[in-house]
């Protein structure tokens, strides 16, 4: 009966797994499915109630595609500037995810390699900051912003991007198994100062769990909805979430095209984020395994 257990908890775990999956893609592929389709309007009648619907969004199998058809791309690409603001996303995240890392490191070492006074009340105040929501900080942020005069401006974003409780818990764990205290103090006998064995030594033994870093930080500037929505207000300088989510709200009359706008929009938005996840994915595997990527 032991292997019918084995067998039953196996069979379990695959659906599991399966669930959890298809619960997770669903959606996107129903949005990757959705933005080939035609974005005809549906007739209504004056008490709202839909009478006549020839196009394809709202009309068949919406799991299904028919056919390709492009218009919603060239719509989105045509009538918006995403192009810009695909741009204002990866110079916001690319900025965000460098100062992010470098501060998150530096900080995370001086925790894990350093005995100072205060330095139990320092760790006990990063892990309560996980306790804090994002939108109770927004508003003391965009005081704060509005105070210094950086309204309007991309370090407005870029800033409160970098500042990650999670990379510096998360260094403060990661960097004592992955660097030896003997290869500091042996650095040290050498002669070698705390910056000097910062970049030279330690950086080189974080690999994957620098990129594992990078990856967390620009995927969270890039999703960031709530700061810009308060400190941008200008539309060429709007990210990409910005961007799609000024069409949700009706914002254009024409409702074909503000199906194009929200839908295709959408796509593009998580494109880079995909090619990102895609390039670096293997480095944050191996970490996984082997425990530190050389």
């Amino acid at each position: 009966m032991a292997w019918l257990k084995g067998v039953v908890v196996r069979l379990l775990a695959v659906i599991v797994a399966a669930a959890v999956i298809v619960y997770f893609l669903l959606p996107i592929y129903w949005l990757v499915i959705a933005s080939f389709k035609s974005p005809g309007l549906c007739e209504y009648t004056s008490l709202g109630e839909q009478t006549i619907c020839t196009n394809e969004l709202f009309a068949g199998n919406p799991l299904w595609l028919n056919r390709i058809n492009p218009i919603q791309y060239v719509n989105v690409l045509s009538g918006t500037m995403i192009l810009r603001w695909i741009a204002n996303s990866f110079l916001i995240s690319g900025s965000s995810t460098i100062i992010g890392v470098l501060v998150s490191t530096m900080a995370g070492y001086a925790l894990a390699q350093y005995t100072f006074k205060g330095r139990s009340v320092l760790v006990l105040l990063v892990a309560a900051m996980f306790m804090v929501p994002v939108t109770a900080l927004a508003v003391p942020q965009f005081l704060f912003l509005l105070g210094i005069g950086w309204l309007g401006t991309y370090q407005s974003v870029i800033v409160p991007c970098s500042a990650s409780v999670f990379g510096v818990f998360f260094m403060s764990i990661y960097i004592p198994g992955a660097v030896s205290p003997s290869v500091i103090e042996a650095a040290r006998l050498d002669g070698a100062g705390e910056l000097k064995i910062f970049f030279t030594i330690v950086f080189r033994l974080l690999g994957s769990g620098l990129i594992t870093l990078c990856l967390i930080i620009f995927i969270g500037a890039w999703n960031n909805f709530l700061l810009p929505s308060f400190v941008l207000t200008d539309m060429n300088k709007y990210l990409v979430t910005q961007g799609v989510a000024a069409y949700m709200g009706g914002g254009v009359q024409n409702r074909a095209l503000m199906y194009s706008y929200f839908i295709s929009g959408s796509v593009l938005s998580i494109v880079p984020l995909i090619a990102v996840f895609v390039c670096l994915e293997r480095f944050v595997e191996k970490g996984l395994y082997l425990g530190a990527w050389r």
